[in-house]
């Protein structure tokens, strides 16, 4: 398990996974920048990035694609999730919604506010909320939800996999809430 002792710390290991490599992810994890101190961050559960649009994330109008807005709500709110569980473990997404408010273009430095509610014994909720450049912009907003994996975030040899039969049982959960 990660000794680390700082969020920057975690990060910093999160990135050099080798498993994130080649991933549809990775260059979008890769152009995360942590930025502290600002008068977005409201609360410690919060965790503020910036990312450059850059050529990959663009679709044919110019503008950064609705698929890779998602990928941020993904990415961003993961690694709220790991900020806020002491036991740094893996999650999986069990639900992700979007809504999209203003189109991001190209070179534009993008600020995501990710927040995580709560992280319980098997569910994380989580938020973020994509801003343009002058951080008041809202490019778009959504929640996600993910399951809780029983194992530590950099167990990279492990080939466990998320057991649908625990899926199952949130699913039931949150039927019931």
């Amino acid at each position: 398990m990660c000794a680390a002792r700082t969020f920057a710390e975690v990060f910093s290991r999160f990135m050099h996974n080798p498993k994130l490599t080649g991933t549809f992810a990775e260059s979008i994890y890769k152009g995360y920048s942590i930025v502290e101190n600002d008068e977005l961050i409201r609360s410690n559960s919060q965790l503020l990035l910036s990312l450059k649009v850059s050529p990959e994330l663009i679709n044919i109008n110019g503008t950064i694609h609705g698929g890779a807005l998602m990928t941020i709500l993904d990415t961003s709110t993961t690694l709220a999730i790991l900020k806020a569980d002491r036991k740094l473990r893996k999650t999986v997404s069990v639900e992700m919604n979007f809504t999209f408010a203003s189109p991001g273009k190209l070179d534009e430095i993008l600020y995501i506010l990710a927040d995580c509610e709560k992280v319980g014994k098997s569910i994380a909720f989580s938020s973020a909320q994509i801003f343009g450049e002058d951080k008041k912009r809202l490019v778009g907003a959504g929640r996600h939800l993910k399951a809780i994996l029983d194992q530590p975030f950099d167990n990279w040899e492990s080939s466990q996999r998320f057991d649908f039969v625990e899926l199952a049982k949130i699913d039931m959960i949150l039927f019931f809430w």
